[in-house]
């Protein structure tokens, strides 16, 4: 029995023997293979650490360009930490897109701020906005600048053809009215003057027309009074349309008679008398600054067309009274005292056109500038004047001489010095203004302007600041 006994536990042993070494090696195959998977795993960490580190570093330095998007597939840390990466890598590049875009002058490029509370994307739209406003404001000075420039050539120019075409009242019509449609890119236009020989019947000719660069011969009577040139003489308002009466005016054109989209008539006013008019037509708005320049040179063409006509009514008289000698001699004095009378009044217009010319100049000159009548009214102010001023028109216009300054007016000194004025004295004047709480003190010069008759009608002053 005993024998028995030791066997069987010897098989016993054995067995166990050879399950602990089985279980031994499954556990040490099991360690393997956790450390193969572990490792596996941290291997896979480390290079996704490296990478979002890579992608980092190359933020923070700003080398953002061609950085490749980092993985986000995993609900992981890293994962949100790349997709954090990926998110402000995007915004860098927009906003460096952004950027590049204005700096460039394209204000059109889309680029909005991540949040509110983006400072730095809420600051680049801010500049953006700045910046555009200050590339309005330049485009609008540079036009500005532009328009002067304009104008001043256009005054010039139209100052020599009055010059060159001063005794001849159709040549001169014609050339004036051909470059004036031209200069300021209208399409048809026409100069109307006031006939008067005809002592029965008083009435409005049309002189000269123009279209398309070619003369129109058009014969046009227009009896006094009638139609918008003959309002336009009886109220000596300028007038503009964008609304034409139909079948008022049509301009040829490629496609047949068409209708303007805008029409102008200026009268021509030469010491507060209506010589004709101007009349400009166009298939588009004609601007401000360009009805400006038509208004500005208006007085001028008036005076021309009176100096035109004086000479010609001279010539005639002179012929006149050349007939006139040779057929009675009874008749030659009054006939020298005729003649003399009308040199006179020639010599006297022409001295007065000169003194004009003279003031046109100045108003061309002399940055501050102002009309009064003779009561001491303003009637009109320059630009400049108004820019110093700070003021609009319709501010200035109707007040009496010094009611723009910070002076208190005495009635008395007041009244003395248009007294002086009305006698034909030029004074002058110390102005004390305040404008935007700046204290400006301006020196003025009144030059008081005579008609015909030898009586002061308007006073005109030159302020020059100090």
């Amino acid at each position: 029995m005993s024998l028995v006994v030791v066997e069987e536990a010897d098989i016993t042993k054995g067995i166990l023997n050879t399950l602990n070494y089985r279980f031994l090696i499954i556990f040490v195959l099991i360690l393997i293979i956790l450390y193969l998977v572990v490792s596996l795993i941290i291997k896979n960490y480390q290079k996704r650490l490296q990478e979002t580190n890579t992608v980092l570093n190359a933020v923070a330095t700003g080398e953002v360009e061609n950085i490749k998007e980092l993985d986000v597939a995993n609900d992981d840390d890293i994962s949100n930490i790349n997709k954090s990466a990926n998110n402000i890598n995007k915004n860098l590049n927009e906003t460096a897109s952004f950027i590049i875009a204005i700096a460039d002058g394209n204000f059109n490029y889309e680029y909005n701020a991540v949040s509110k509370n983006d400072k730095i994307g809420n600051s680049l739209v801010e500049l953006k906005k700045n910046l555009e406003q200050a590339k309005e404001l330049e485009l609008k000075r540079k036009q500005e600048d532009e328009r002067q420039t304009w104008a001043t050539i256009g005054t010039a120019k139209f100052s020599e053809i009055i010059r060159e075409y001063s005794d001849n009242l159709e040549d001169l019509s014609y050339a004036i009215i051909s470059d004036l449609v031209n200069y300021i890119g209208a399409n048809q236009g026409g100069l109307f003057v006031i006939n008067e020989d005809d002592k029965n019947e008083k009435y409005i000719e049309l002189l000269a027309s123009y279209a398309f660069s070619r003369r129109k011969m058009l014969t046009k009577k227009i009896p006094w009074g009638v139609g918008l040139v003959g309002r336009c003489i009886l109220e000596k308002e300028t007038i503009f349309m964008t609304k034409i009466p139909e079948k008022y005016l049509s301009i040829s054109s490629g496609l047949g008679e068409e209708n303007p989209a805008s029409l102008l008539i200026v009268p021509l006013i030469f010491h507060e008398e209506v010589f004709g008019v101007v009349e400009l037509a166009s298939f588009s708005k004609i601007e401000k600054y360009k009805i400006d320049l038509v208004k500005h040179i208006s007085e001028s063409i008036a005076s021309a067309i009176s100096m035109v006509k004086i000479n010609v009514r001279t010539a005639e008289l002179l012929r006149e009274s050349k007939i006139k000698t040779e057929q009675t001699a009874s008749q030659e004095e009054e006939i020298r005292q005729n003649i003399e009378e009308m040199q006179a009044a020639t010599d006297e217009l022409n001295a007065k056109l000169e003194d004009s010319r003279s003031i046109f100049q100045a108003v061309n000159s002399v940055a501050n500038i102002a009309q009064f009548d003779i009561n001491g009214r303003i009637t009109d102010v320059s630009e400049n004047y108004l820019k110093l001023l700070q003021k609009d028109k319709k501010d200035i216009v109707g007040k009496v001489q010094g009611s723009f300054s910070s002076e208190a007016k005495n009635p008395i000194s007041f009244k003395n010095f248009w007294e002086e004025l009305k006698k034909g004295k030029k004074m002058e004047f110390e102005q004390v203004i305040k404008v935007n709480n700046e204290i400006i003190r301006l020196n003025s010069i009144y030059i008081p302007i005579k008609n015909t008759n030898g009586d002061v009608y308007k006073v005109v002053s030159f302020a020059n600041k100090k």
